[in-house]
């Protein structure tokens, strides 16, 4: 039986966005979770085991699954989001365009950088995602002081 679409919205004002279907934004939620989780641990610990290789075959099917699902809805959630979160889900589908040229290469050691690249746009994307989702709740305020310490707290 299909589920009815509920709306929600995510911030106030002029920087509403409204998601038609909240299952693609609880699964986008948790796919992110998912391969913050993963690209840190393979970022921490780096090794030849099973566990890692698994790791990494989680990592590359939730991003390729997020990326599918991401971009039919981008240009929806960069015409109603809030500033971070434009920039935010930017820098993922740029992180994740990079993702799936590394996935393609295979990332041989020459490569490292681009690598290194990829991480810094996907972990930018988040953080950014991350700050949207609190300035939308308010808290911290919306005063410049307040803005520059919601970023400090998110980078420390």
């Amino acid at each position: 039986m299909p589920v009815p679409s509920r709306e929600f919205t995510v911030g106030s004002g002029a920087g509403l966005v409204m998601v038609a279907d909240s299952q693609m934004s609880r699964l986008q939620r948790v796919l992110l979770v998912l391969l913050f989780l993963s690209g840190g641990y393979l970022y921490t610990f780096p090794s030849a085991t099973i566990a890692f290789g698994g790791v990494v075959l989680l990592h590359l099917l939730v991003g390729l699954i997020l990326l599918w699902k991401m971009l039919p809805v981008l240009p929806r959630l960069l015409r109603g989001s809030l500033t971070e979160a434009r920039w935010g889900w930017l820098f993922l589908a740029a992180g994740g365009a990079l993702g799936v040229v590394l996935i393609l290469t295979g990332t041989p050691r020459p490569m490292r950088g681009w690598l290194f690249v990829h991480i810094s746009l996907s972990l930018s994307g988040v953080l950014l995602l991350i700050a949207a989702w609190v300035r939308a709740r308010g808290w911290f305020g919306s005063s410049t002081q307040t803005r520059l310490l919601r970023y400090a707290l998110l980078l420390a």
